[in-house]
């Protein structure tokens, strides 16, 4: 089982997944009736392993459905405040 089937099966299904390396895996949810990638309406997190322990970490540090997943990696990603 590889990092991306191990993340789903701990956080179910997001909206959108992007394995960017084997150790960094992005996750969108959308505002409900919104799916453009390219507004500010996603909630979006990440998950990334630092040899056998995982960290969640959010995009501005909240869970707000306020960024872009365009912009998913070059958000700025902090544990939630």
């Amino acid at each position: 089982m590889n990092f991306s089937d191990k993340i789903t099966l701990l956080l179910g299904t997001a909206s959108r997944m992007d394995e960017t390396d084997g150790n960094t895996t992005y996750f969108c949810n959308f505002k409900a009736g919104s799916f453009d990638s390219s507004k500010s309406v996603g909630q979006i997190w990440r998950i990334r392993q630092v040899g056998t322990e995982y960290f969640t970490e959010w995009a501005d540090g909240d869970q707000l459905y306020n960024n872009v997943w365009d912009n998913r990696l070059i958000l700025t990603y902090t544990h939630l405040n």
